[in-house]
Formats: structure tokens, C-alpha cells, sequence
């Protein structure tokens, strides 16, 4: 790399449990020495995450930011619809997430505009982006696919809904069936999985998971908010069954800190569930 210093573009979706691990993983990226890290956010996103850069920035660890236009109106949303907590009803998600996918042509700029040298710019895109690695190609920089989920919850869309047709063989919406090619034995009810996978029966759905996984294929990596102690059986496995190199790096809100002393707002909208009951309800399970 001789003296070029590393350029990491995050682009974080535009909602909240995607984008705050994406912009603590960017705090942690340009706390280290010889790192320059951009996040690309939209208007009212970078309103939001200000004040936790704004602190970011008085630690040392400076963060740039290039803001893009969310068309929220060009897909039949109310202008200022720009983070999925702001939709009044669920019904609305593809429209967001199609409005959110059309952004591509302003990535690529902003990238252009950036990548200089070219061999030392590394785009970090949310699993969300579908056009991610047509852009990261069509430029000639690396890519590395951010999956918010565990790598369970992932092994578990993968076997079931990539390399099997597991649920045309169920014939009732209750009944229990072994998820094929699992390292240990796990079992679903169709309803489970319509609940946790958003109508995998959907066509479109389909074939938007589809491109998912395509786009993760070509990705130079996987990171994970994960850690080995939690996950090692499941981590492994997905690297052997993806054939993926990943980084478990969570959970990375333990980067903050500060973290215990910040205000909720800070790292996105207040929560409906106090940390202390969520310690409390913890403490009963063990």
C-alpha cells in the first residue's frame, strides 16, 4: 500500500437496526491510525447520528460524511420518509426498500469522487443494497457485505430457503420440520418462518433473497455483529457453506465506551423496552 491510507465508504440502510452497528463499526475503523472513513447517509439520517460523531470526532476518530438523496417521492412515499421507523405502517416496507435501492447512480459519484488511488478504497455496503456489487465491480474496488443478523438466523435462510425446497415438502402451517444441512439438529413450523422471514411463500421475495445471497457471493468478505464464543459451530459453517471469508466482530456496541452514559436518542429513537428490564428478563432465563 506503500503510503496511501486505507479509504473505507460505509453505506449503512437507512434503518435503525441496520445502521447503528454500521456507524459504530465506522467509529471503530477511524479509531485506527492510517484509516480514512466515510459514511454516505441521507439528510435527515445524518441529522440523527450528528451528535455521536460530533463526540466521535472530539476522541480522535474522525468520520466524513457525504449525504445522498433519498427519492422517497419518486416511489409514492411522503417527502422526509427516510428511515424505515418513520413509515406509518409496515405495508409501505418494499415501496422504502425499492426507493432505498435507487440510489445507485449517486454511489457511484460519490465513489468516483473518492477513490483516489483507487487500491486503497474499500466500499462497506449493507446486505440491503442489491446494486452494491454492481457498482463495487463496475469500478474495480473491493467490497466487503455487512449482514446484521447472526450467522444462525443466516445458516438458517440459506438452508432453507437457497439450497432447498424444504417448505414444499410441509403440509401443514404448524407442522415441525428439520432444517436440512445444519451442524445440530434445528426444527421450524412454517408459521416460524413466515414470522421471521417476511412471507418466504412471496415470488418477489424470493428472488430478492436470491440476489442477496448472489450479492454476498462476490463480496471480498462477510461481517458479522457476532462473536466466535457465541457462534463458532455456526460461523464456520457458513464459511464453508458460502465459501465466504468473515469477520465476527460484535457486538460492536461494546466499542462505545461510553456507551453507558449516552442518552438512547444518540444512537437512534428511543426504545420501547428499558435495558434494565432486558438485563432483568435475562437474569430469569438463566
Amino acid at each position: 500500500m506503500g503510503d496511501d491510507k486505507l479509504h473505507f465508504v460505509l453505506l449503512p440502510f437507512m434503518a435503525q437496526g441496520h445502521a447503528i452497528p454500521m456507524i459504530d463499526i465506522a467509529k471503530l475503523l477511524a479509531s485506527r491510525s492510517g484509516t480514512t472513513v466515510t459514511l454516505l447517509l441521507t439528510p435527515l439520517n445524518h441529522i440523527r447520528v450528528k451528535p455521536i460523531l460530533s463526540r466521535s470526532s472530539q476522541l480522535g476518530a474522525h468520520i466524513h460524511v457525504e449525504e445522498l438523496h433519498f427519492p422517497a417521492e419518486e416511489v409514492g412515499l411522503p417527502a422526509g420518509y427516510e428511515n424505515i421507523d418513520l413509515l406509518p405502517s409496515t405495508s409501505l416496507i418494499d415501496k422504502f426498500w425499492f426507493a432505498a435501492n435507487m440510489i445507485q447512480s449517486q454511489v457511484e459519484t460519490l465513489l468516483k469522487k473518492m477513490m483516489f488511488p483507487k487500491q486503497s478504497c474499500c466500499l462497506v455496503a449493507d446486505m440491503s443494497f442489491i446494486f452494491a456489487a454492481e457498482v463495487s465491480q463496475k469500478l474495480g474496488i473491493p467490497r466487503i457485505f455487512f449482514n446484521g443478523m447472526n450467522c444462525f438466523a443466516s445458516l438458517c435462510i440459506h438452508h432453507i430457503l437457497t439450497c432447498s425446497n424444504i417448505l414444499d415438502t410441509v403440509s401443514g402451517e404448524f407442522e415441525y420440520f428439520d432444517v436440512p444441512g445444519m451442524p445440530h439438529k434445528i426444527s421450524f413450523t412454517e408459521s416460524q418462518v413466515k414470522a421471521g422471514m417476511a412471507t418466504p411463500g412471496n415470488k418477489e421475495w424470493r428472488e430478492a433473497m436470491e440476489k442477496l445471497m448472489g450479492n454476498e457471493s462476490t463480496a471480498y468478505g462477510v461481517i458479522f455483529n457476532t462473536f466466535e464464543d457465541l457462534e463458532h459451530v455456526y460461523i464456520r459453517h457458513y464459511e464453508n457453506v458460502r465459501h465466504r471469508k468473515i469477520w465476527s466482530i460484535g457486538p460492536i456496541s461494546m466499542f462505545d465506551k461510553e456507551l453507558a452514559h449516552n442518552n438512547a436518542i444518540i444512537r437512534g429513537q428511543t426504545s420501547s423496552v428499558d435495558a434494565t428490564q432486558c438485563l432483568k428478563c435475562n437474569q430469569v432465563a438463566c
